[in-house]
């Protein structure tokens, strides 16, 4: 019988990533099949929407899980009401029963994070609404990371001051507008902005649907990733970090 570990999305999409590379991982060391499970309120349609992973099919699991608390319940998707009910602060699927045929990773609580390991099998689906948002391809981007995220003011005007020519990446209406106040001309590659701390991938864009922000999304991270030179307010983003490495393992990853 086939053994299954099962990734549960949850928050944003750098968090989703960090959690995926170790499902990978897991799944890869015991000997499992891996599916990814993204049908949350942030990505709605799913994963395989968007993505694939090399050398895993898109094939739903069944059989008991551990924990137990997902067996009968595999179908739901994460959100809020898991992280309330589920008390596993200190979970490792490496310490889950072996003869348990599906293994679940509620994206949350313990987990470690090889993200080269994943971005040499993730690949992103073609369609022609991201490839309208990648038809511009600047030399130089500048990732205004903002809403959910406290910045340096002291770094955000060294980048007004050294990076003036760059593109602009950002979910954050007013960043965007104050970087516009000293380079009017600049190229803001997304008009998907919001003012809300909580980020758009939480919250969405009045008048946008959810597959628009989750394709703006990846376009994002797909600039970012094969941008000749990129810099970012956030130096420490995972969102940037994991483009770059990302961008480095496949110089053209569009499939």
């Amino acid at each position: 019988m086939a053994k299954w570990v099962v990734h549960k999305g949850y928050e944003g999409f750098a968090d989703r990533l960090t959690s995926l590379s170790y499902c990978l991982d897991i799944a890869v060391k015991y000997n499992r099949r891996l599916y990814v499970d993204w049908t949350d309120d942030c990505w709605v349609e799913g994963f395989y929407r968007y993505f694939s992973v090399d050398g895993f099919d898109d094939v739903l699991p069944e059989g008991k899980c551990y924990p137990e608390f997902w067996t009968g319940a595999l179908a739901k998707p994460n959100g809020n009401w898991a992280y309330r009910v589920q008390d596993l602060v200190e979970f490792d699927l490496k310490q889950a029963d072996g003869d348990v045929a599906v293994w679940v990773h509620p994206n949350m609580w313990y987990r470690e994070w090889n993200f080269g390991s994943l971005a040499k099998r993730l690949k992103m689906k073609r369609s022609l609404d991201l490839e309208k948002m990648l038809k511009v391809q600047p030399q130089k981007v500048v990732h205004l990371r903002g809403t959910d995220k406290d910045h340096e003011p002291d770094r955000f005007e060294m980048l007004l001051e050294e990076h003036g020519d760059a593109a602009v990446l950002s979910d954050d209406r007013r960043l965007v507008d104050r970087w516009l106040e000293r380079h009017p001309n600049a190229v803001v590659l997304t008009d998907i902005l919001t003012d809300d701390d909580r980020g758009a991938h939480k919250v969405g864009v009045k008048g946008r649907t959810r597959h628009e922000v989750n394709l703006r999304v990846i376009a994002d991270f797909m600039t970012l990733a094969f941008a000749p030179e990129a810099v970012a307010l956030i130096e420490d983003s995972y969102f940037f970090k994991y483009a770059r490495i990302y961008g480095g393992c496949y110089k053209d990853q569009m499939t």
